[in-house]
C-alpha cells in the first residue's frame, strides 16, 4: 500500500516461559532471550519508529508498554490515572478526547491528546485494553503535530493490528 512508512511489529510477541515450578522466567523476545527472578514484574516497552524522512526531526513512532494495575483498580481507572499524571508531566497538555472503544471485542479506551516538547508540539494517540491476570497494556502512537495527520492511518493500522489473549471479566 504505497511507501514503506509501515511500522514493523514484533512477528512474535515476547513469550515467557517457567522454566520450573519456581525460579527464574524466561523471556524470549525476536533477537534476545534472558532470565529473570521470578518475583519480578514483566513491565516490558516495546518501541518501533518510521524512518526519518527528510525535514523530520523526530520519527512517528509506536510504543507498547506492559504493567499491573493497582489493588481495586480496573483497566479503565488505570487509563484515567494516567491522564491525571500526563497533564502533571507534560507541558501544556491538552486532552483532545478520551472514547470508549474495543479491540477484538474487547474494551478499551482510546486517549487523543497534544503537548509542547523540545522540537515542538506533539499529538499522541494512546490506547490502554486488558491483558490476563491484572495486567494492562498501553500502545501509544506519537508524532509531531504537523506529522500526525499524515501517520494516523498507519498507526490505525498497527492498532487494529494488536491481538489480546483470552482475556476475563474481571480485567475490565
Amino acid at each position: 500500500m504505497g511507501k514503506q512508512y509501515y511500522l514493523t511489529l514484533l512477528k512474535s510477541i515476547q513469550i515467557f516461559e517457567h522454566l520450573q515450578e519456581e525460579g527464574p522466567v524466561r523471556c524470549q523476545l525476536q533477537d534476545i532471550g534472558f532470565q529473570v527472578p521470578d518475583h519480578w514484574q514483566d513491565r516490558s516497552i516495546t518501541a518501533f519508529a518510521a524512518p526519518l524522512e527528510p525535514g523530520q526531526s523526530v520519527a512517528p513512532n509506536v510504543v507498547v508498554t506492559r504493567d499491573k494495575v493497582g489493588t481495586g483498580q480496573t483497566f479503565r481507572s488505570y487509563a484515567d490515572s494516567q491522564i491525571v499524571e500526563l497533564t502533571k508531566r507534560l507541558d501544556a497538555f491538552n486532552l483532545i478526547s478520551r472514547q470508549e472503544v474495543a479491540i477484538q471485542n474487547l474494551p478499551a479506551v482510546s486517549l487523543l491528546f497534544s503537548w509542547r516538547g523540545q522540537p515542538g508540539t506533539f499529538t499522541q494517540w494512546q490506547v490502554f485494553f486488558p491483558g490476563t491476570n491484572d495486567i494492562v497494556f498501553s500502545a501509544v502512537a506519537t508524532a509531531l503535530e504537523k506529522d500526525f495527520p499524515r501517520y494516523q492511518q498507519i498507526f490505525g493500522e498497527v492498532f487494529r493490528t494488536i491481538q489480546i489473549p483470552a482475556v476475563t471479566k474481571s480485567s475490565y
